[in-house]
C-alpha cells in the first residue's frame, strides 16, 4: 500500500495538538514555515525540546528529542507511543 505523507503529516499535527503542544511546521525543501500540515515535513516543539521529521525518501517518521529531555517524561512517552500508532495505521 502506498504511503500518503500528507495524511501522516495531518495525523502528526493532530496528535501533537491533542497533547497540548504548540508547534511550528516547516516544509522539507526550503525549511520555510508552513501553515498547513499537509505541506509540513518537520514539526518543531520548543517545550519540551523535540522535533518530528517525516522523511520523504525513506518514508520514515523520525522523532528527535533534545539532550535535556528524557524519554521517562510521561508526555514524551505518550507522544512516542502515539507516533508508533500513526506509522502503523498509515501503512
Amino acid at each position: 500500500m502506498a504511503v500518503n505523507l500528507n495524511d501522516i503529516s495531518t495525523k502528526v499535527m493532530k496528535l501533537m495538538q491533542g497533547n497540548g503542544l504548540k508547534m511550528r511546521m516547516f516544509d522539507a525543501n526550503s525549511g520555510t514555515s508552513v501553515a498547513t500540515p499537509e505541506s509540513a515535513r518537520f514539526f518543531y516543539v520548543k517545550e519540551p525540546n523535540m522535533m518530528i521529521h517525516i522523511d520523504e525518501t525513506t518514508k520514515e517518521l523520525k522523532f528527535h528529542i533534545g539532550q535535556d529531555v528524557t524519554i521517562d517524561n510521561e508526555q514524551i512517552s505518550n507522544m512516542m507511543t502515539g507516533f508508533i500508532s500513526v506509522s502503523i495505521l498509515s501503512d
